[in-house]
């Protein structure tokens, strides 16, 4: 196959665009947090912005290496590229979101408490875990091969809980059908995905047989 020219290509990125993404959020945290006082409301807001903010990173992430799988191209190439920078940018939306959440806690245990049941901070708990260890394995580089079937159920894990808790608050606001639709889609073009994978080593092993008969 022809290389393409490099007008038709798209820009690399080395980690500047973490970077960049990174300070973005930062900057615009610190700036609702100021411009509201500090106020119950106004970390509330920071909350639920980081968190949509993180489903959109998390399911590029998510989908980056199935889509290039799918539907190979400059733009799923250049996604599965940036894929690292994609998951430090979501680590660091969700650490910001995790600090909403402490600020929430130190402003109103009270509220903190009835909207946060004990056995949802658990899961929670391990969803965060999760994203360390798929955070670890992106930076990983050559090393996380070694990890990929935890990665694997840790980035299943998080986009059911993802899922879970955008789905029942749809009767409230209709804005959560969007990231409940992306998610959706994530979990679809991973499965896709890993269906064509199985189809491919089957194609294979008949292919394998055949020679030796």
């Amino acid at each position: 196959m022809p290389e393409a020219p490099p007008s038709a290509r798209l820009p690399e990125t080395g980690f500047w665009l973490s970077g960049v993404l990174s300070l973005v959020l930062v900057g615009a945290c610190l700036a609702a947090y100021l411009q509201g006082g500090g106020s119950l409301e106004a970390v509330r807001f920071i909350g639920r912005w980081t968190i949509r903010v993180a489903v959109v990173l998390f399911s590029l992430a998510f989908m980056a290496a199935a889509l290039a799988s799918l539907l190979p191209g400059r733009t799923t190439k250049w996604l599965l590229e940036n894929h690292r920078n994609i998951m430090v940018a979501f680590s660091v939306a969700f650490a910001l979101h995790l600090c909403a959440i402490a600020r929430f806690f130190s402003l109103d245990q009270g509220l903190f408490w009835s909207v946060s049941p004990v056995f949802l901070i658990v899961l929670r708990g391990i969803g965060v875990a999760f994203i360390v260890l798929t955070l670890f394995a992106s930076l990983g580089g050559g090393r996380r091969e070694r990890w990929t079937w935890l990665t694997a159920l840790g980035y299943y894990y998080v986009c059911g809980a993802f899922l879970a808790g955008f789905a029942k608050r749809i009767p409230q606001d209709h804005f959560y059908i969007a990231p409940v639709a992306l998610l959706s889609l994530a979990l679809v073009v991973n499965l896709l995905s890993v269906v064509k994978q199985r189809n491919m080593r089957a194609s294979q092993r008949s292919i394998g047989s055949s020679d030796h008969e």
